[in-house]
């Protein structure tokens, strides 16, 4: 056993739960095993961590702060609209297939995770996808039509998830395959809004 400190243990208990919880799922992983990954006693994770749960959304938690600044770098370069909305489409399939157990937790095992509130602020953080439509609203001013700003990031959400859940869980869904996937997703997303936008002017 070493001597790592307050912040240090911490961080490595999050790393092997992010591992335990991506080989074995969230149900079968147990706090015994994730303190035997790192060597310390179950007591030692206690001191940090309530129960598994409270474990499990510090996990995620930490993987939507990652995601979130990754979108929000992508998103204050100059550029267009359209040119910002294909930056953080592509910026959040790029977590996605660099962190592919991080998103399975974030989205898949415990979506229930979502509508959960962020560790700092009032925020839930599903909220952190809401640069999608802040970016689309350049694009579509207001509603239009039957169609809302909701429905289009609704749309492009749906667009890059699909991909990259393809991606992390077929093995012939490769990564190169996943990018050509996503590039052309995220043109035809991003050209209909546009089009949509031009339309209805």
């Amino acid at each position: 056993m070493t001597d790592d400190g307050a912040s240090g243990l911490r961080d490595k208990i999050l790393d092997a739960a992010t591992e335990l919880f991506g080989e074995k799922g969230y149900e079968k992983a147990s706090m015994r095993q994730i303190a035997d990954r790192i060597g310390y006693s179950a007591t030692a994770i206690y001191l940090h961590f309530a129960n598994k749960d409270d474990l499990m959304f510090a996990v995620v938690d930490a993987a939507f702060v990652r995601l979130e600044a990754s979108l929000d770098e992508a998103v204050v370069h100059e550029g267009s609209a359209a040119d910002r909305l294909r930056r953080i489409a592509w910026a959040y399939v790029d977590f996605g297939l660099k962190y592919p157990t991080h998103y399975r937790l974030m989205f898949v095992d415990k979506p229930e995770f979502l509508m959960a509130r962020k560790s700092e602020g009032t925020g839930l953080r599903i909220q952190s996808l809401d640069v999608f439509q802040s970016v689309i609203e350049r694009l579509v001013p207001a509603a239009r039509g039957a169609r809302t700003l909701g429905q289009f990031s609704d749309a492009v959400w749906a667009s890059v998830h699909g991909v990259v859940l393809l991606a992390n869980r077929l093995p012939t869904f490769d990564r190169p395959r996943a990018l050509k996937a996503a590039d052309l997703a995220i043109e035809l997303v991003a050209a209909g809004i546009e089009l949509a936008a031009t339309a209805e002017d």
